[in-house]
């Protein structure tokens, strides 16, 4: 319960920034990875399953949230928008390939190695069905964010096309873990 809680209290204290758009937001992704091992005493072996739990951030449209105050130079939160719309690109790309790819050979000639930007390395679990994975994607109302929102449902249409159903893992011998 104690792990529990300091790991609510630190998703609880995400760091803020506001931009024109939104006076408080995360600005970042956030990602929590549960990890659950089982004993089987009768062979002395450990089973282990992983869950992830992942907040990513909404695309920005620096206009609309720096409007002219763009500083490049000085490292702005405008640097730090083109990043995260970046890294979501390539992550979309990646799941379109890799479905692609599933649907063509069934995903043997695939490589994640094109995709070397933070989220596909933390996400290749979820996207080969290794993880278990649910998919959430949140929308806007508001007219003004149309294509944002069509982005998003884009995106979640691909990756409910990519095998999300979780391979038992083989249990491991538990000397073999703790010599690890």
């Amino acid at each position: 319960p104690a792990d529990v809680r300091a790991l609510y209290g630190a998703l609880a204290t995400r760091n803020t920034a506001g931009t024109r758009m939104n006076d408080s937001s995360s600005r970042s992704h956030c990602f929590a990875f549960l990890t659950l091992r089982v004993h089987d005493p009768a062979d002395d072996t450990i089973r282990t399953s992983r869950f992830q739990f992942v907040d990513l951030a909404g695309s920005e449209r620096l206009k609309d949230a720096h409007g002219a105050d763009v500083r490049w130079k000085q490292g702005g939160e405008a640097l730090n928008g083109m990043v995260t719309n970046y890294s979501l690109m390539m992550l979309s790309t990646c799941a379109r390939n890799l479905v692609h790819e599933m649907r063509r050979n069934g995903g043997l000639h695939f490589s994640f190695k094109a995709f070397l930007v933070d989220l596909v390395p933390l996400l290749q679990e979820s996207m080969t069905g290794e993880a278990v994975t649910a998919c959430f994607v949140c929308l806007s109302q508001a007219p003004d964010n149309l294509m944002h929102s069509k982005f998003a449902l884009d995106f979640g249409e691909v990756f409910a096309q990519l095998r999300t159903r979780p391979r038992r893992q083989p249990a491991q011998p538990l000397a073999k873990l703790l010599k690890e």
